[in-house]
């Protein structure tokens, strides 16, 4: 597996909203709701006019494996979101895409970010252990539904 990251465009846009409606990631992302085409083209449009917002479009040759998001704070903290295509769930993708990017993210905007920080919903067993495969480090914190992690 060889990834290749590289900047979203308008033409992923499909493709990006098929898979952020799929069922399973509805379920463990913040927004359970389906999002409308109109909706998520409005979205697209204003991620990709700002700044403070990075999306990446990950493929393993011909193969379309994901998005990642990096969001800016402005402490020295950006967060990761990441949406792996349902096709290539559970064959070793998440945890190369997640530390990979990670690590291409903290060399690029290094004069920016100290660390990064992923919100994990604690029900999503797989996601968790992607994230800590790819050295991410659970500090503890609040007792919610969801996990705070973070890679430095």
């Amino acid at each position: 597996m060889i990834l290749i990251f590289r900047d979203v465009r308008p033409k992923d846009s499909l493709l990006i909203w098929q898979w952020r409606n799929d069922e399973v990631t509805r379920k463990m992302s913040r927004l359970i709701e389906k999002v409308s085409w109109d909706d998520h083209e409005r979205w697209l449009a204003t991620s990709l006019a700002n700044s403070q917002r990075i999306l990446w479009f990950v493929q393993d040759q011909d193969l379309n494996i994901g998005v990642v998001r990096f969001d800016l704070s402005g402490k020295e903290t950006a967060e990761i979101s990441v949406n792996l295509n349902p096709e290539h769930r559970r064959k070793g993708y998440g945890s190369m895409v997640i530390g990979q990017a990670s690590n291409m993210f903290l060399e690029e905007y290094s004069d920016q970010v100290q660390k990064i920080s992923a919100s994990i919903r604690r029900e999503n067993p797989a996601s968790m252990r992607a994230f800590l495969k790819a050295g991410y480090v659970d500090e503890g914190g609040m007792e919610t539904d969801w996990a705070e992690l973070f890679y430095k």
